[in-house]
């Protein structure tokens, strides 16, 4: 397992996303908070590979960064305990991916507080003068990404599980609010493989 800081800049850049983010996105079915976390992570994990390419059009739908032709999917999760080999990666049932690669991520937080106000929704705005607010709030709760492993599509689906809507989450101190495929991060292969690979391929560290 890697851990990385969550930092200021990629909050931000993660606010100006959900900006962008269309609106009424039949795709979203989780809360505002985990939404905005899955933007974060994504943004970190740029950070550290900056020459991944990041996904455009409908094709943010699907996969995204590529790495070469490695079609790669940040999967975040958000609990209460740091991360173990039985913790679970999950992809929700309704969703077809088209990557060839899952990279799962965590984020954990005791705190039991809202990073957004009381009755944002995913079909708000971040307004421009609160991107500070939200970014600080975040980095308050949540402090550091959990790199947990990677997967490849095929072996996903040979090895996946069924967890459903209502099921106690192991690590999250809540239930499931959908249905979704997941694999024990002891079934992924350790993320240092990933970045070893993409260090050897642009001679450099990361750090």
């Amino acid at each position: 397992m890697i851990t990385q800081k969550i930092d200021f800049e990629s909050c931000l850049r993660a606010c100006d996303r959900w900006n962008k983010m269309p609106k009424n996105d039949p795709n979203i079915y989780t809360t505002v908070e985990k939404t905005y976390a899955g933007f974060v992570a994504e943004e970190v994990i740029h950070k550290m590979m900056p020459n991944l390419v990041p996904s455009t059009g409908s094709d943010v739908y699907h996969y995204d960064f590529l790495f070469g032709t490695l079609k790669i999917e940040v999967k975040n999760k958000c609990g209460k305990e740091l991360p173990k080999p039985d913790f679970d990666g999950s992809v929700p049932t309704y969703w077809v991916p088209r990557c060839d690669i899952f990279l799962h991520t965590r984020m954990c937080s005791q705190e039991r507080w809202h990073v957004f106000p009381r009755g944002f929704t995913v079909e708000d705005k971040i307004a421009k003068e609160d991107f500070k607010k939200i970014a600080e709030t975040f980095m308050e709760k949540y402090t550091t990404l959990f790199l947990c492993g990677t997967i490849r599509n095929e072996k996903f689906w040979k090895v996946k599980k069924l967890e459903e809507r209502g099921t106690e989450l192991n690590g999250h101190g809540q239930k499931a609010i959908m249905d979704t495929w997941n694999v024990k991060y002891w079934q992924c292969t350790p993320p240092q493989k990933l970045l070893k690979v993409y260090e050897e391929r642009y001679e450099t560290t990361i750090r």
